[in-house]
């Protein structure tokens, strides 16, 4: 109950209301109450926030706060991690330093956050590790597949797997035999009923996939290359420091609607490098790396967020229902394209780091793309290998980038047939 007995304490009650909504916890004084509430942020409630210029986002893709540049500079501290029964938040991907993510953003913000076009631009997720550092794999269950195998390679000290049906746990070890299948243990369960059902695996654990075929987590039992009964069983993941994960481990789950990456992946030597046909997933939030962020194609997701020191080959292509894209490379780390191609609603597009080059159809039948940006680390023109690039944009798309390289970069040659397009933004 709220102490209202006295003013002091009355006081101190709408300053802790005010921290818990804008998800802060510096001093307020009275005199400052209706800037803070004004300055609070959407997001932190019940109801999802409004998409702004900078937006927080929790795994299963629900924006949990939203700021505009001016806002955002007006905050002394990150906004507070989510929380959800079994996971422990790490913090927010665009660094784990939580005053060197303040201060990285706000940079940006002073550096170019000027006018409408240059406004900075961000997703920024969170990301979780298991609290027990177990493997989770959620399925739902059938009444006409109740039989599954589970595939994972294990190491010497074995892994423990709990069904979630409440049958005893099977302890399981490394198989003989040559390759990741011969390798790995394959056990069978049979579910009494069909239903929702949270496997846990404790122990290190591979998870790993075909790379014609996707993933091999579930099966018949059988190395059978059309798994798809199986792995449209799988809704979601949640990984713990003792997932590790192979190229393709993800792909094809067709029903997969949340996963969870915790850093713990990149610190073990993550081998992930594509998530492909995987309809149903909303958000992807990559952990902060140091150089490598998965293709991700064939997918519906809406949000993407990744950060690194910098990219060396990046490919986002035919995902249907994403509209804004944002990458930052650390420490000006460059960023090197493969394609966007065949984003079909995606309206803008902005890059913070420098770009080196724009291979042919990069933004190929983008046909909603307006915008795109180049940022604060952009020192050269890029090369342009081929007009095409650009083909099935609309009309009136709009290339922004610095004002002190505009002469250069309308005066390239494989430019210059664009250069109507490119527009001048202040340096600072």
């Amino acid at each position: 109950m709220a102490r209202t007995d006295t003013l002091p304490h009355f006081l101190t009650d709408v300053a802790n209301a005010i921290r818990t909504k804008a998800g802060t916890s510096g001093t307020i004084q009275a005199s400052a109450f209706d800037t803070a509430i004004a300055n609070i942020p959407s997001g932190g409630g019940t109801t999802e926030a409004v998409e702004k210029d900078i937006n927080f986002y929790d795994y299963d893709g629900t924006r949990v706060y939203s700021y505009t540049n001016d806002e955002f500079m007006e905050l002394s501290e990150m906004p507070a991690n989510p929380s959800h029964t079994g996971l422990t938040a790490e913090g927010w991907n665009i660094s784990y330093n939580s005053d060197e993510a303040l201060g990285t953003i706000q940079d940006f913000i002073t550096a170019w956050g000027l006018g409408e076009n240059t406004k900075v631009k961000l997703d920024i997720g969170q990301t979780y590790c298991t609290d027990d550092d177990s493997t989770r794999i959620y399925v739902d269950i059938p009444e006409h597949t109740k039989t599954i195998t589970l595939v994972i390679e294990v190491e010497e000290e074995g892994a423990t797997i709990d069904w979630g049906d409440g049958s005893t746990p099977e302890t399981v070890y490394p198989q003989s035999g040559s390759g990741d299948w011969a390798a790995s243990p394959k056990t069978p369960h049979t579910y009494a009923n069909a239903g929702q059902y949270t496997i846990s695996i404790d122990g290190v654990v591979y998870l790993w996939g075909d790379s014609t075929y996707g993933s091999i987590l579930l099966c018949d039992g059988t190395n059978n290359k059309d798994r798809t009964e199986y792995q449209r069983l799988i809704t979601k993941i949640e990984c713990g420091s003792n997932t590790i994960m192979d190229i393709r481990c993800f792909n094809s789950l067709i029903n997969l609607e949340a996963l969870s990456i915790s850093k713990a992946q990149y610190d073990n030597g993550v081998l992930l490098e594509q998530i492909d046909n995987c309809l149903k997933l909303k958000c992807l939030i990559i952990p902060f790396n140091n150089d490598l962020i998965p293709q991700v194609t064939n997918c519906n997701i809406e949000v993407f967020s990744a950060y690194s020191e910098g990219i060396d080959y990046l490919e986002i292509s035919n995902c249907k229902l994403l509209k804004r894209l944002s990458l930052y490379a650390d420490n000006g780390g460059v960023i090197i394209i493969n394609a966007f191609h065949n984003l079909p609603n995606i309206i803008e597009v902005n890059f913070i780091n420098q770009i080196e080059n724009i291979p042919e159809n990069s933004f190929l039948n983008c046909h909603s793309l307006k915008a795109i940006r180049f940022g604060r680390y952009q020192f050269n023109v890029p090369t342009l290998e081929d007009i095409n690039a650009f083909s099935g944009l609309p009309s009136d798309y709009k290339i922004y980038v610095p004002e002190s390289l505009y002469e250069d970069w309308i005066g390239d040659t494989n430019w210059e047939d664009i250069a109507d397009h490119i527009i001048a933004i202040p340096d600072i």
